[in-house]
């Protein structure tokens, strides 16, 4: 308060010889006051009086000095409680504003334009300043904000030349865009009575490489960040539940983002035309329709919620995608087109929509053992080569699997009651088909797909005996009973020479595994011996032996369709003892190594005794090794982890 008074008689005695000469227009009020409705003067500097023929003045009206180019300092005494809109706008000469304690307001438009204005000091009477109050004062380069202030209007700052900002924690309301436009913007300190980032709010602040922003946020708005070109990070608030539009439009530093678990909406287009590389979303969030749309991503992680359409369409970098637990369905077109090549859908996903991943990189899938709802060429032109389909499997539309050229073995599950039309077309190396119910009927939307299996010259099919609608042919391909017997009574059965061993037979030139389990209740099992029995018509039966059977307390055996169990040859190894061990960047990560090429499932649990696992990625170790990171590992008190099988029946 002292520094205004002082500042007030400064200018006062400043101006005093030309403010004789200043000619004032006014009116009256009801209560007998004075408004200041128009000036007349010479300019330079100007002193509102306190009173006129000893009536006090009290208010300025609306647009009193609009557009007055010869103003270049304005006082405003103590008396004054109202100023009306656009005030002083366009007063390009104005350099310098001293407010007397008491203002209490600061009027929409106020100082717009007012281009000479380089430094504010507002007084601590004042609770609200209005929309765009100081818009457009390009050599605006200090204002104090203080704790009176309750309320800020739209593009109250916008397009100033302002360095750095401190919003007080008494402010509750930002309007849309307040600080847009400030090019010279570099660092901005949020308080705590902030609960929301309006649209546009730092929108083309290109100097922006800093801003703090409390846990009280619950909302940012639609480009709220756009063209801050400068911004190399961001950390959302904790309290964070919804995301706008194209929030990070035009960032190019920005690569990493962290989404918060208490997010619950990320909008339609939200990161579209960002450059994130990294994304993990900690949260059960709906991601809207292209939300992440041809972004530069190589990691996603998603810990539930429901993913849009187009959501990360043709992201040409997005190698590993990893979805948790909570995540219930992914809309059509939701990764078309991404290079991801293994996978693992998790059972709380419920639906996958049309196109989901098609002309993925998908070698390796693992699909839900819970119902789950797949839509037309959901997996068409991937390169997968095995494919197992379970018995909570609902195929609604045509071509699911249309043009996977690598396919060269299917299992479908009992449960599977329905194929599609084309849903195996033009898949020219598919061989082996196996189902394990009755023979499924056909859906679709365009019989004119034609069957299943058209185009797929090399296939047969294979089904179990018992099971019914089967006969020589289906869907105009050849049909063929699997039924290898393990002969248990035969001599040949037990221990010889050294080696466990029995006798295998069949009726049929079939293809088989051979499996093998420490554990016939859990497995995991273990693919010994893949092969193809011709022991038909009374032909020698295929003879097996396991010489490595003594190294174990007890194994047991069963015979498998190929592909229904992952061929390993080595074990895979959580490496602890090096550098990767441990926390760098804010996540937890260790590095796997093993046999080239071969799949495995990181998996974590809070509880080591329990048997509660949750699959956290699925990946390929392409060439021996990877590096495995948990972004989620501090949303836990304590988190294990395991490397295991992806998910087989």
């Amino acid at each position: 308060m002292r520094n205004n008074v002082l500042q007030f008689l400064s200018l006062l005695l400043l101006c005093s010889g030309l403010q004789a000469q200043a000619q004032f227009s006014y009116t009256a009020n009801a209560d007998g006051t004075l408004t200041i409705t128009g000036y007349t003067g010479s300019g330079g500097c100007v002193t509102i009086p306190g009173s006129i023929n000893r009536q006090t003045v009290t208010g300025i009206a609306q647009k009193a000095f609009h557009e007055n180019t010869s103003i270049t300092s304005i006082s405003i005494p103590d008396t004054i409680t109202n100023v009306g809109n656009y005030a002083f706008e366009s007063c390009f000469s104005l350099t310098n504003v001293v407010f007397a304690d008491g203002f209490n307001s600061i009027g929409i438009d106020m100082f717009n334009q007012c281009t000479a204005l380089s430094s504010v000091s507002i007084p601590g009477t004042v609770t609200n300043i209005g929309e765009a109050a100081f818009a457009n004062c390009l050599t605006l380069t200090n204002v104090s904000i203080p704790s009176s202030v309750v309320s800020i209007g739209a593009i109250a700052f916008g397009e100033t030349a302002l360095l750095s900002v401190t919003v007080p924690d008494s402010v509750t309301n930002l309007g849309e865009g307040v600080l847009a436009g400030c090019s010279y913007l570099t660092n901005v300190v949020l308080g705590k009575g902030i609960t929301s980032i309006g649209v546009n709010m730092f929108e083309f602040d290109g100097s922006l490489t800093n801003i703090v922003i409390s846990d009280t946020v619950t909302n940012i708005g639609d480009q709220a960040f756009q063209g801050c070109t400068d911004l190399t990070s961001l950390t959302l608030p904790g309290g964070l539940t919804s995301i706008g539009i194209n929030v990070l439009e035009g960032c190019p530093l920005v690569s990493h983002l962290t989404i918060p678990a208490g997010v619950t909406n990320i909008a339609a287009n939200a990161f579209e035309r960002s450059s994130l590389q990294d994304v993990s979303i900690l949260g059960n969030a709906d991601i809207g329709d292209h939300a992440f749309y041809m972004l530069p991503v190589t990691n996603v992680y998603i810990v539930g919620g429901a993913i849009g359409e187009y959501a990360f369409y043709t992201c040409t970098n997005l190698t590993t995608l990893t979805l948790g637990n909570g995540v219930t369905s992914i809309a059509k077109v939701g990764f078309w087109g991404d290079p991801i090549t293994s996978l693992v859908i998790p059972n709380s996903v419920t639906n996958i929509g049309d196109s989901s991943f098609g002309y993925c990189a998908l070698t390796n899938l693992a699909l839900p053992n819970g119902p789950i709802t797949i839509g037309g060429w959901a997996f068409s032109g991937t390169p997968l080569t095995s494919l197992t389909l379970l018995g909570g499997v609902t195929i609604t539309d045509d071509q699911v699997f249309f043009d996977c050229e690598n396919l060269t073995n299917v299992i479908i599950g009992a449960g599977v009651s329905n194929l599609s039309y084309g849903m195996f077309c033009l898949c020219t190396n598919l061989n082996n088909v196996f189902f394990m119910g009755n023979a499924p009927g056909t859906v679709g939307s365009f019989p004119s797909d034609g069957p299943p299996f058209w185009y797929d010259p090399n296939v047969t099919i294979y089904y179990l005996p018992g099971t019914t609608g089967w006969g020589n042919s289906y869907q105009g391909v050849a049909a063929v009973m699997w039924n290898p017997v393990i002969q248990t009574g035969w001599p040949s059965f037990g221990v010889s020479n050294g080696q466990f061993g029995f006798n295998i037979t069949s009726k049929a030139t079939i293809p088989i595994v051979v499996a093998a389990s420490t554990n016939l209740g859990s497995g995991p099992w273990v693919p010994l011996l893949s092969c193809t029995l011709t022991n038909i018509d009374d032909a020698p039966p295929l003879y097996f032996s396991d010489p490595f059977w003594s190294n174990y307390p007890s194994r047991f055996y069963r015979i498998a369709f190929p592909g229904q169990y992952p061929t390993i040859t080595g074990s895979p190894s959580m490496i602890i003892t090096n550098a990767g061990f441990g926390i760098g960047n804010n996540q937890f990560g260790f590095t796997i190594t093993g046999p080239a090429n071969i799949s495995v499932t990181v998996q974590a649990t809070t509880n080591l005794a329990g048997r509660s696992w949750t699959n956290l990625q699925s990946c390929t170790l392409t060439n021996g090794s990877i590096y495995f990171t948990d972004p989620g590992w501090t949303n836990y008190p304590g988190r294990f982890y395991r490397i295991a099988y992806p998910s087989f029946p």
